[in-house]
């Protein structure tokens, strides 16, 4: 077959349908292209005796550090024992959901506007300009994995996610073309249709197939099939854990087993097992452990066997694991293992190095590489204050302030009600109000001086839904983000599934059933 999914149906001579099915597997490409390096400056080359590692990401969509200690204990056990695996304590997200985070990890990009906490220091503005990044396309851009396949490698991107990929969801442009030799995404496409959506269905149950894990045979067929090439895989397995916080206990032994079963492809290779933030789906998010978790994904990096007796590189995992680090630092680190760590035969790693690149400012630093000392802030790591695990020390408002919480109150609730104005949903969706039957919390945190920066926790109504959000001195929202903290699907998608904007709705025709 000349292609990696097919949809095989057969008729009898009725025309009756006696065999209906959906396929995949990895359709190995008899030559790789060449391609031009146009993102490379000119006078970069890596010698050719110089060893090229293969490279492989995983992300588990909501997967936080603490939550993969709890539910992963195997996995990693194995990971560090049998590949040099060391994780990363402190990694940082750098905005709400997956695609914001996804942008940082794999394109160098931020999607928003970055201050410091009181807006003392000068604005950094976000990759997109005045544009939507949602609207943007991503071809031909930072891509990470399409650097990757211009340097020669073969390259499979891989998502579970039926109703869309991590930069098309929700109705975004993401790639006009496929970025990766391989991927899964037609048999995504396929899913979604009425009729061939129940033949993957049936297709999914019949193998056994559960939460996503089909890409798991997806991806050990590529590996298997071009065991003799560099090659990059990245893989984004959203339905373990995005919805539910218990299933992925039950996935450590599938974790454990396919790492096992591929052993001989991942013993000599850079791996990657991260989370894109942490889990946000029920009330244990509303608590400040959880919100902490939110901010703070899981990441380990293993090392090929052959460099496992590199000093340096070694000395410097072990130390950066310790220190706050981010999705740029995973990007950097990415392009380190493509560029300039093969150039110098990865030696020469006591200090941070130069990227070979054209038209593009790096903004994270490379763990394989020593992390400065000193704590860096969320401001130099391109990260919103509201999505920073380092913060000032926030203290209730005195009661005796009643004054800002009027015009906090205020503030907070047309802000939110805009957003469904932004979002052209006034139609459908209810306006909402301050539930007074619940505690609406205002915390402040000040420099020391006349700077000062609000957090508030509010509940709505209709749907007793909880937001936060952070203002400035002014009363506006930091970045106009209203981070709603429980699940709205059943509240929202009856009249709206196809903007962001739906996270702030209560549909209208719900409004009998209170």
């Amino acid at each position: 077959m000349d292609c990696d999914i097919f949809h095989f149906r057969c008729y009898n001579r009725s025309n009756v349908i006696i065999y209906d099915d959906v396929y995949f597997h990895i359709n190995k490409l008899s030559k790789i292209p060449k391609e031009s390096t146009p993102f490379l400056k000119e006078n970069f080359s890596i010698p050719k005796n110089n060893k090229l590692y293969d490279v492989h990401i995983y992300v588990i969509d909501s997967l936080s550090y603490y939550h993969a200690l709890r539910a992963l204990p195997k996995t990693r056990k194995y990971l560090k024992e049998n590949f040099n695996g060391v994780e990363m304590e402190f990694l940082n997200s750098i905005g709400e959901n997956s695609r914001p985070n996804a942008y940082g990890i794999l394109l160098n990009k931020q999607n928003m506007d970055v201050n410091d906490f009181f807006s003392s220091k000068k604005e950094k503005k976000n990759d997109f300009g005045d544009m939507e990044s949602c609207g943007v396309s991503l071809d031909n851009k930072t891509f990470i994995l399409d650097y990757y396949r211009k340097m020669g490698y073969v390259t499979l991107f891989a998502e579970d996610y039926e109703f869309g990929g991590v930069f098309s969801y929700i109705n975004c442009v993401g790639f006009k073309k496929e970025p990766s030799h391989h991927t899964l995404k037609p048999f995504q496409i396929l899913s979604t249709q009425i009729e061939l959506g129940k033949v993957v269905e049936n297709k999914l149950k019949k193998e056994c197939y559960h939460h996503g894990f089909h890409i798991m045979d997806y991806l050990s067929d590529f590996l298997q099939k071009y065991k003799s090439n560099s090659k990059m895989t990245l893989i984004w397995h959203s339905n373990i854990l995005h919805d539910e916080i218990n299933p992925i206990f039950a996935a450590d032994e599938i974790f454990y087993n396919f790492f096992k079963k591929n052993e001989k492809h991942y013993k000599n290779s850079f791996s990657i097992l991260m989370g894109d933030h942490g889990y946000r789906m029920n009330p244990f998010f509303w608590s400040d452990i959880g919100r902490f978790e939110e901010k703070n994904p899981y990441f380990i990096i293993t090392i090929p066997g052959e460099l496992k007796y590199n000093a340096q590189l070694m000395k410097n995992l072990n130390e950066n694991s310790k220190k706050h680090s981010s999705h740029f630092d995973v990007y950097a680190t990415l392009l380190d293992i493509l560029t300039n760590a093969p150039k110098d035969g990865f030696k020469m790693l006591d200090k941070q190095k130069e990227f070979p690149i054209k038209n593009d400012t790096i903004k994270g630093l490379s763990l394989l590489r020593p992390l400065p000392n000193y704590n860096r802030s969320c401001y130099d790591m391109f990260i919103p204050p509201q999505y920073c695990l380092c913060k000032p020390k926030f203290e209730l408002l005195p009661y005796s302030m009643a004054k800002e919480r009027t015009k906090i109150k205020k503030s907070f609730i047309k802000a939110l009600n805009n957003k469904l104005v932004l979002g052209n949903l006034t139609d459908k969706c209810a306006e909402m109000k301050l539930d007074e039957s619940e505690k609406f919390i205002v915390k402040f945190a000040s420099d020391g001086g006349s700077k000062i920066v609000y957090q508030v926790n509010a509940v709505t109504i209709p749907g007793k839904t909880r937001y936060q959000a952070m203002m400035n001195k002014n009363f506006e929202i930091l970045n106009n983000q209203i981070t709603r903290l429980d699940v709205y699907r059943e509240q929202t998608e009856p009249c709206e599934n196809s903007t962001f904007f739906r996270i702030y709705c209560y549909c209208k025709i719900l409004l009998h059933k209170i």
